[in-house]
């Protein structure tokens, strides 16, 4: 159908359901009394003689304010409805011509029918826009009514793992939105109906199902906050018999505890003796009951397994570390002669408000080998308030190689001499091999400091097997580069020329060096106009990650969002409407 057809059949069809609008709108509202008493039966004016029965028909009115109502002409009323629905199925049915039923169907009605779409095209069509984080606020909050009270379904295992994975979806896109695309109108499920999100979810744990327990696990780990009420139930998985749970519930503690911003050390799935097992089933059975599981986890710091006394400090610092006997009874495990809980207990010490202890704990653990990663961990998550450390990080980055890279980024990130920093990484390179390669790369690159053997360090690792690597020696190599434009070509170079899976892991690294200038702005603006569309797409993708910096480019980007290439366009719209948010919001940093 052509453009002017198009329009035509639109103009009609909006015309037709206006006119069906206000003739009904007429019909039902504009007769009013308007203080005038009328009989209800054949509307004559009684203004004299409201009393009795009615002068013209004789009806006889019993209650006083049926004199007063508003006269409805429902022939016309049923014509306009009638004109109206007409209209507005002339515009639903150009939608369907145009884009098929399944798009052009409301997206409430979708939800409506949520719990009976199955795994049908329709609900992988409401998944779709769910995904876009473009719904409209009040349908996320009758979306998430809807998937919570799905919860409730009996034994129909396929349709509890679908709602709590739409509810994973919807409250995991919320936190990603509010970063990547913070224009979006994402909602969070925890704030929508947090607490009856959890609480379902905590239920199909014990569900029988097997892939309704494994779902509902991965859904509560994307809640962050909100859900470390349900850690109990977490932790209690690792009873389990199935190795396939465990996994799943390490994950999900990984998962909680990295994106709560808490440094606690994630435990490895393990089949647990039978101690260990009625303690976390004690665990479990509490729910989300704080008194209950507190006192558990209290119990089991004097506990005989070292695995029990590790649950319990990791559950004790998440659950209850606003509370001062609770913090005492987890920093005094510090002497606990078993390694792994005594690490647990130095990284409580970044998630308490830091105190004399704590402080006197750090220094303690930065003279213990065993302790002495951990501990420069914390004191790195404490930024530039732990000045005091200062000459302490000093001394390890001289004295040792082992633990050189983390000392040298600690250094920096608490106030130290980048310098200073510097040459402790460059001292130990020769030694550094295996997983140290990269977290030198990484740290490398944090410090940015142009030197011939940094420099031939990572450029020996830009051809490695590892893609991860090949990431991180890109990403160093562009912080050492004197000029944007040699970054942005090193960048691009590689973006256009290796695997899929080794630009997925610089992904981070690039958007590093988006938002801190390494990359020129105007370099990436005449790339929008190359004509290869993969050079075009990795520059409109990363002039959109450097918000206000990337502003110069919005004319060029405009005109990339009608490029011939799908993704392209795609690309450049997400860019301009990251960059037009960031300008409307620079003040609010």
């Amino acid at each position: 159908m052509s453009t002017a057809v198009t329009f035509a059949w639109w103009s009609i069809s909006g015309i037709v359901a206006l006119l069906g609008l206000l003739i009904a709108a007429r019909a039902l509202f504009r007769d009013r009394s308007r203080g005038r008493p009328r009989c209800p039966r054949c509307w004559y004016e009684r203004t004299g003689s409201p009393e009795g029965p009615c002068p013209e028909c004789g009806h006889v009115v019993k209650r006083e304010r049926k004199l007063y109502k508003t006269r409805r002409r429902w022939r016309y009323a049923v014509l306009g409805i009638l004109l109206l629905l007409l209209g507005l199925g002339g515009v639903w049915g150009q939608q369907v011509r145009a884009n098929g039923w399944i798009e052009a169907t409301p997206t409430a009605a979708y939800i409506v029918a949520l719990p009976h779409l199955g795994e049908s095209i329709a609900y992988k069509e409401l998944l779709a826009r769910v995904n876009s984080g473009e719904l409209r606020q009040w349908e996320y909050r009758l979306l998430v009514h809807r998937a919570i009270g799905g919860l409730d379904a009996g034994n129909d295992a396929k349709l509890l793992c679908r709602m709590s994975d739409l509810l994973a979806r919807i409250e995991f896109g919320g936190r990603y939105s509010s970063i990547a695309r913070p224009w979006a109108s994402w909602a969070l499920t925890s704030e929508v109906d947090g607490p009856g999100a959890i609480d379902g979810l905590v239920q199909l744990l014990d569900h029988p199902d097997r892939d309704v327990r494994l779902t509902s696990i991965m859904a509560l780990s994307r809640f962050t906050d909100p859900a470390l009420g349900a850690l109990p139930a977490l932790l209690g998985q690792f009873a389990s018999n199935d190795d396939e749970v465990q996994a799943r519930a390490s994950q999900a503690l990984v998962l909680l505890t990295s994106q709560t911003n808490h440094m606690l050390h994630p435990f490895e799935a393990v089949r647990p003796q039978s101690t260990e097992r009625d303690f976390l089933r004690s665990a479990a059975g509490c729910g989300t009951d704080l008194a209950c599981t507190v006192a558990v986890f209290t119990f089991g710091l004097d506990d005989e397994s070292a695995r029990v006394r590790a649950f319990s400090v990791f559950g004790l610092t998440l659950i209850d570390g606003d509370n001062e006997a609770t913090r005492d009874a987890v920093l005094a495990m510090v002497a606990d002669p078993d390694e792994k809980v005594r690490i647990l207990a130095v990284q409580s010490v970044a998630v308490f408000p830091l105190d004399d202890r704590g402080r006197a704990i750090l220094y303690d653990a930065l003279d213990e080998p065993g302790l002495q990663y951990v501990a420069l961990r914390v004191v790195d998550s404490l930024g530039p308030g732990a000045t005091e450390f200062i000459d302490t990080v000093e001394r390890l980055l001289k004295s040792t190689s082992g633990n050189a890279t983390q000392a040298a980024v600690t250094l920096v990130r608490i106030g130290g001499d980048p310098k200073v920093a510097f040459a402790g990484l460059v001292d130990n390179l020769d030694e550094c091999t295996g997983h140290c390669v990269l977290q030198m790369l990484g740290a490398l690159g944090e410090l940015g400091v142009a030197d011939p053997r940094a420099r031939r360090f990572a450029e020996a690792r830009i051809d490695d097997e590892d893609p991860l690597m090949q990431a991180a020696a890109v990403y160093a190599l562009a912080r050492m580069d004197d000029k944007d434009t040699v970054a942005t070509s090193r960048v691009m170079d590689f973006l256009q020329t290796s695997s899929r899976l080794a630009t997925q892991y610089f992904v981070g690294f690039q958007e590093s060096l988006a938002r801190d200038g390494s990359l020129s702005a105007d370099m990436l603006t005449e790339l929008l106009m190359h004509e290869d569309p993969r050079t075009r797409y990795y520059a409109a993708q990363i002039l959109g990650e450097m918000g206000v910096g990337g502003a110069q480019a919005l004319d060029t980007l405009e005109l990339a969002r009608v490029d011939a290439n799908p993704r392209v366009a795609e690309q450049a719209d997400y860019a301009v409407k990251r960059i037009e948010w960031a300008l409307a919001h620079q003040d609010d940093e």
